[in-house]
């Protein structure tokens, strides 16, 4: 699993500000995709451990999973079915619909179907910068949030309650994008992730968290394979601590 997650962080780094899309085969069961229970509760240490890399995986990279729940399972085989298959996002995709169509594919595997929003995404990109790729932040420092306050009460009273739900969310969102412009103000950069840096290191993070434990759960024992343990977690933390060092060196 953490050569293939390795392989991956390498592909969403080299990818940097641009939007992406990652389908994927698992292998591996998980509440974050609507696995049933019983698929990933008393499956073993192994199973755990899988489930665990790849939920930590997509936190620490900020990824949306996009499975909905109530679809057909992603996966029908002689053994029975699952859903093992994700479809996850990052930097700002928008998917509109995401459904699973039963008996469309040759393989085990359901054919899914993912229907992505043109023009808009998540977070605070304005229409100009998604068309232009001019990508801003907005300050939170030595501002006049009290202005802020004021204006952006000002201007939400005149909203019409009358509109649905999700036009009243967008008319609002506008809102306070265009509040934040004129009170506030913005930083430019060229990342939609300032703290991009800190993804070079996570596969050698996983290793070394994994060295960690392992030391942990044999350090009052004796004999060899209590030795490779250390050995192997001392030389792992201080890769992990000369890489993450000179990430952030390189990135800033």
């Amino acid at each position: 699993m953490e050569p293939h997650l390795e392989h991956l962080q390498h592909v969403i780094n080299a990818l940097k500000g641009k939007k992406i899309i990652i389908c994927a085969d698992t292998n591996t069961h998980s509440p974050v995709w609507h696995s049933r229970e019983r698929q990933y509760i008393g499956r073993g240490s192994e199973a755990e451990e899988r489930k665990a890399q790849i939920e930590c995986f997509l936190a620490q990279n900020t990824l949306n999973v996009e499975n909905r729940e109530g679809q057909p399972p992603t996966f029908s085989g002689p053994g029975g079915t699952s859903n093992i298959d994700i479809t996850a996002t990052l930097r700002g995709v928008i998917v509109d619909e995401w459904r699973v169509i039963e008996g469309a594919s040759l393989s085990d595997h359901q054919l899914i179907v993912v229907k992505e929003k043109i023009g808009e995404s998540r977070g605070s990109t304005t229409n100009e910068a998604t068309t232009t790729g001019s990508l801003f932040r907005i300050r939170d420092r030595d501002v006049n949030w009290d202005r802020f306050r004021t204006h952006l009460v000002a201007r939400a009273g005149t909203m019409d309650e009358r509109m649905f739900a999700e036009e009243y969310a967008r008319e609002l969102c506008g809102l306070i994008e265009r509040a934040a412009h004129e009170c506030l103000g913005e930083y430019k950069t060229n990342s939609t992730n300032k703290y991009e840096w800190w993804n070079v290191g996570l596969a050698l993070r996983r290793r070394f968290g994994s060295a960690r434990r392992r030391w942990q759960r044999l350090r009052k024992k004796t004999g060899c394979a209590t030795e490779n343990a250390r050995e192997t977690f001392v030389k792992l933390r201080s890769e992990y601590r000369r890489a993450m060092a000179e990430a952030q060196e390189s990135h800033f």
